[in-house]
């Protein structure tokens, strides 16, 4: 599932950058999609055990804690000026973010789908 998503952000980057997008701007797409990918599949690899909505998301206060601190800092390091010149990044809009929301989805798709393996296996073991 790993090296699918990879590849998926690879070649999201590639087409931006063989489409005549910036540089920077693509830098700052391809981060934010790293970080929201991450902020999605935290949820789906809780458990290889269970499906993801088998799990209710909010039990864990410290997960939800972290997520939410997390996305602050994501959303910090493309919007605040200081963050920006650090890490060379440019604020998006907020259609710049529909895409990197569904590179997240479609990861915690191919999780769940990596899942019904190891719980059919393990269930016919």
């Amino acid at each position: 599932v790993g090296i699918i998503g990879s590849l998926l952000l690879f070649g999201f980057y590639l087409y931006l950058l063989t489409h005549g997008y910036d540089l920077a701007y693509t830098r700052t797409l391809i981060f934010a999609a790293l970080g929201t990918n991450m902020l999605f599949s935290i949820y789906s690899i809780r458990s290889m055990h269970r499906y993801i909505w088998h799990i209710n998301p909010f039990n864990n206060r410290l997960l939800l804690g972290a997520t939410f601190v997390s996305a602050v800092l994501l959303i910090g390091a493309v919007y605040l000026p200081p963050l920006q010149h650090i890490l060379r990044t440019v604020s998006l809009t907020a259609s710049d973010w529909l895409p990197l929301i569904g590179l997240g989805v479609i990861n915690v798709v191919l999780i769940e789908v990596v899942k019904v393996f190891f719980i059919h296996r393990r269930v016919h073991a």
